[in-house]
């Protein structure tokens, strides 16, 4: 009987782990903490001891942010701290497995006042565009008391980003002239150059004359077989 609760209990567990993943996924808390770790978090210490535009990041409720990294037989463990209001988070990013074996990856932590509250493995590849890393799998997901600190931590990171793109760069008006000098522009006639043939045009007419020389080598060793 008591092996029958006990695979009981074990097939309870298994299918709230489940749906509970589930949950956070169809909730993008993975995405979330991906996304403010990588593109804010991790980078808070040394902005907030920036004297330049790197300050403008960092989400302003934020603040007492510092970093460390520390070494384990696995590989790296960097270690995030930072206030927002009255909750302190801790963000423990650890580097698993190894380049030679092609299984690294990263086990990331997120703690509320000492209290793990989500985690999750992920791995990174350079192919992908934009944003080069992706879930692996969640690993704990206690509750949701850090979230919305979180959004407004993408959000601020968001609106920056914009407010970046938008500014259009200001040209130096030298520059601009000793260009138009270099290249003769505005003041006389433009050179035009004709632009080489493209590489699949030039690798044709390549063919071509292999194909007519091997042809032209196979008259000739025809007529010296019959000599």
């Amino acid at each position: 009987m008591a092996n029958d609760l006990t695979a009981q209990e074990f097939d309870w567990v298994r299918r709230e782990v489940a749906y509970r993943k589930r949950i956070a996924e169809e909730q993008g808390l993975d995405r979330l903490l991906l996304d403010a770790y990588h593109r804010s978090i991790r980078f808070y210490p040394a902005w907030m001891k920036s004297d330049g535009d790197e300050r403008q990041y960092v989400y302003p409720e934020v603040s007492g942010a510092v970093e460390k990294i520390t070494k384990s037989p696995e590989g790296e463990i960097f270690t995030t701290e930072f206030v927002v209001g009255k909750a302190r988070y801790r963000v423990v990013s650890e580097r698993r497995g190894t380049m030679i074996a092609h299984d690294l990856y990263y086990m990331i932590e997120l703690f509320l006042n000492d209290q793990k509250v989500f985690a999750m493995s992920e791995k990174h590849d350079v192919r992908l565009k934009d944003r080069h890393y992706y879930t692996l799998s969640i690993e704990a997901y206690v509750n949701d008391d850090w979230v919305e600190d979180f959004r407004r931590i993408e959000a601020w990171q968001e609106q920056v980003d914009r407010k970046e793109a938008e500014r259009k760069p200001t040209e130096d008006p030298q520059v601009v002239e000793r260009l138009k000098k270099d290249f003769n522009l505005g003041g006389g006639s433009l050179i035009r150059m004709r632009a080489w043939p493209r590489y699949k045009v030039f690798r044709l007419v390549l063919l071509l004359v292999i194909l007519v020389l091997a042809f032209v080598a196979s008259i000739e060793f025809s007529a010296l077989v019959r000599r």
